[in-house]
């Protein structure tokens, strides 16, 4: 039994993952195929490319690598933006507990405590359809601040205060198994209710941390959106990597930390867990940040669509089959969206899909048109895109001399069934 717990750890090490060569895009100069080697002191990013070493500060680089969420939980909403799949060990009035709960290294955060206002929810039981999911997120980080809330599988909500999580890890080693079972509940404080109520954990799908506002960082906060290969994310504001740990400091204030337990004696293992990197710079405007001057969708059969903002036409994340990405636009045919530049940007890029929701159908093209002083032109027609296709359409396109733009999604060859149109990262450089 010994001999299988540890093969079975062996088989979940973190560290045990090989090093991911990925493409990255700097702001200025080709795109380059690249290993993450890590950050220096300075925050500067060094990547591995063959036998050289690549270094360059994070605010040159638009991204490198990819990112797909996780489908299981516990995760961990961070109010300053992220999920981190982790277990929950234990909850007070002021700190959420998190980590590893099996002290195997099958989770890749170590013990972390959490103060409550950097806490956004917490996402219990996520649903195993993205879409689902995806609008269980927005609904949880969509609810004010306040009294905690505690979301049931049969889609009621329970208002109060918290008291506490089933505990698990050290938490737990003291308890009998008859305890342990009975703790297997979220202690709720009811409103004007003298005794609190318990939830059983098998009823809760996600909780809202009332303490917390759920912010974007400051415009003057510079930070770094990274994906991990178990699905986490978040944005770090810097990385404090020593001998034998790695703290990952949020924008705004807290930190977590990565579970060294089976570390080599660096952060080298650390590094092999990133698979994305997406640094946010005042050189780079991403379309979805811009408030538009007009928006017109004209409908082929069904009724009138919104488009979606960092978000696909349905209310979920932008995802093709392997990916999800965090910028973007979803629009539906035939629909169009204009946006000022005013002469400010030098180039339009990013990759154009239809979401992954449309599985293998939907078709439509991308289009691009720019007003320069000579008028409005045509200056980018996409090939004919369906879904299910390999990969997306790369987009990279001179702006340098528009004053407006204007981007148009239009109709296939099969009317506007699952007409999905995703702008992925799309994005102005200046």
């Amino acid at each position: 039994m010994i001999r299988a717990t540890f093969l079975l750890a062996l088989l979940m090490l973190p560290s045990l993952v090989r090093a991911q060569t990925s493409p990255a895009f700097p702001i200025t100069g080709e795109p380059f195929s690249a290993e993450l080697a890590g950050f220096d002191t300075q925050q500067n990013v060094k990547f591995k490319i063959g036998n050289k070493l690549r270094i360059m500060p994070a605010a040159e680089l638009v991204r490198w690598g990819t990112f797909r969420d996780a489908d299981t939980g516990p995760q961990i909403i961070l109010a300053s933006g992220g999920a981190l799949r982790a277990d929950v060990l234990s909850l007070d009035e002021t700190h959420l507990v998190i980590g590893d709960a099996s002290d195997l290294g099958s989770v890749l955060w170590g013990e972390s405590s959490l103060p409550v206002e950097a806490v956004g929810g917490l996402v219990w039981q996520p649903p195993a359809d993205s879409l689902a999911r995806d609008r269980l997120l927005y609904r949880l980080l969509a609810l004010p601040v306040g009294d905690d809330q505690v979301l049931l599988g049969g889609g009621e909500v329970l208002q109060g205060t918290l008291l506490s999580v089933p505990p698990a890890g050290r938490f737990a080693e003291k308890l009998t198994k008859q305890e342990l079972a009975a703790a297997e509940v979220f202690t709720l404080q009811l409103p004007r209710v003298e005794k609190p109520l318990l939830i059983a954990a098998s009823k809760v799908v996600a909780v809202r941390f009332g303490a917390a506002a759920i912010a974007k960082p400051a415009a003057n906060q510079a930070f770094t959106r990274v994906g991990f290969r178990d699905g986490s994310w978040l944005n770090a504001s810097r990385f404090e990597a020593n001998r034998d740990s790695v703290l990952v400091h949020f924008p705004g204030g807290g930190k977590v930390a990565a579970n060294n337990a089976f570390g080599d004696g660096s952060a080298d293992w650390f590094w092999k867990q990133i698979s994305l990197l997406q640094p946010i710079s005042n050189s780079v405007v991403y379309v979805s940040d811009l408030q538009p001057i007009g928006y017109k969708h004209l409908p082929f059969l069904s009724g009138e669509w919104k488009y979606g903002v960092d978000q696909n036409v349905l209310g979920g994340q932008l995802r093709t089959p392997d990916q999800v990405f965090f910028k973007g636009l979803g629009m539906f045919p035939a629909s169009r969206l204009a946006y000022a530049l005013d002469g400010k940007f030098r180039r339009l890029q990013g990759q154009l899909a239809i979401d992954e929701r449309a599985k293998l159908q939907g078709s439509v093209v991308f289009r691009v048109l720019l007003e320069t002083a000579s008028g409005w032109s045509t200056a980018y027609e996409s090939p004919l895109i369906r879904g299910g296709d390999a990969k997306p359409i790369e987009l990279s396109l001179d702006v340098k001399d528009a004053q407006r733009m204007a981007i148009l999604v239009d109709f296939g060859d099969r009317g506007d069934a699952c007409d999905y149109a995703n702008w992925l990262d799309l994005r102005l450089l200046k």
